[in-house]
């Protein structure tokens, strides 16, 4: 599951760049996180290594030509915004708009393999369990724990449930059209 976060007053004209692989930032020796904070300000830190958290959030202060935007995964999303609230106490960026995407993580086997079922199984568990939805809670990285979400407006946009609802209703009423129809003719 993918999702976005903004600045404020961003520009969506702007092409889209791919900028960084972690979103965390680093100390220069880029093993050692960044400690966030009151008092530390990532954008003035000498020598850090910004992740994509803090290259939208800094902006033009520290980047050339910097992102307005980010999308990653929801998790890594929900976790880094939650813990800047925490340790700062604000929100410098929120998410916008619902996740997208949602397509869950896999894990490849060559084709003959035992291990498969094993790990199938395993998953299966997991899920049925509800393991997944206490682990969301625990580390508080589902969509429902975002402590930073802009507030949605309504959308001129249909969903794909929503337009799934509509032809499964044409379709409907067409069938009964036709039925309609044939009764009448005889």
């Amino acid at each position: 599951m993918m999702h976005s976060f903004t600045r404020e007053n961003s520009d969506p004209s702007d092409p889209i760049q791919v900028t960084t692989q972690r979103m965390e930032s680093r100390l220069s020796d880029g093993v050692t996180p960044l400690k966030i904070g009151k008092d530390t300000d990532p954008c003035t830190v000498s020598g850090a290594i910004l992740g994509a958290y803090d290259m939208v959030a800094c902006g033009a202060r520290v980047v050339t030509n910097p992102p307005d935007t980010l999308i990653y995964d929801t998790p890594s999303v929900i976790y880094e915004i939650n813990s800047r609230k925490n340790a700062t106490g604000r929100c410098d960026l929120v998410t916008v708009g619902p996740p997208f995407n949602p397509s869950g993580f896999g894990i490849g086997f060559p084709y003959h393999t035992t291990f498969n079922i094993a790990f199938d199984q395993a998953i299966f568990d997991i899920v049925s369990t509800g393991m997944m939805e206490k682990l969301e809670a625990k580390y508080r990285i589902g969509t429902k724990f975002n402590d930073c979400e802009q507030e949605q407006t309504p959308e001129l946009a249909m969903t794909i449930k929503e337009m799934m609802g509509l032809f499964v209703v044409t379709g409907g009423l067409i069938v009964l059209a036709l039925g309609h129809g044939v009764y009448e003719r005889r």
